[in-house]
């Protein structure tokens, strides 16, 4: 499977650290960014609609993921969400979010209504980029390639 050059150069901007220890590849990410990456908790009811959300609000960027994902499955989220932040996938786009979970969220921070939101849940290219950050990041490899048959099957559906 090919890294698209976008992922390669997010990945590139701030190396994670392997073995990975999320809270060291926070610290890198911050001092990269110049900004503080806050951890929250989603709220409950926003569970429902997604495991992980990134609002960039006045300096400081607050992800938020579900309460329930430990170990790895948690430290994929927050990766996913940092690779939101190096690969810019907000601008003008759907964060897949219903608006009550939202105005949850966004309340949360402090927010107006009006900030773009980062929220795991599309499908889309640029998903599909993000995931590949997450899986790279957190892993340190790339994914097994699949049989020829499954590539076929993903080059006819412009899958990276």
């Amino acid at each position: 499977m090919r890294v698209p050059p976008s992922v390669a150069a997010a990945l590139n901007a701030v190396p994670p650290p392997h073995p990975f220890d999320l809270d060291l590849y926070l610290s890198l990410v911050q001092d990269a960014r110049g900004r503080r990456i806050l951890i929250h908790d989603l709220p409950r009811a926003a569970v429902a609609a997604v495991c992980g959300a990134w609002i960039p609000w006045e300096g400081v960027d607050h992800v938020f993921i579900d309460p329930a994902a430990d170990g790895l499955h948690r430290d994929h989220i927050i990766a996913h969400e940092i690779g939101h932040m190096f690969l810019d996938t907000t601008a003008g786009r759907n964060s897949g979010i219903d608006t009550t979970s939202l105005r949850l969220l966004l309340a949360t921070v402090g927010a107006p209504p009006t900030v773009a939101v980062a929220a795991r849940s599309g499908t889309d290219a640029h998903e599909r980029d993000v995931e590949l950050f997450a899986l790279l990041t957190v892993t340190g490899q790339a994914p097994p390639r699949q049989s020829s048959r499954i590539d076929r099957v993903f080059s006819a559906l412009d899958y990276p």
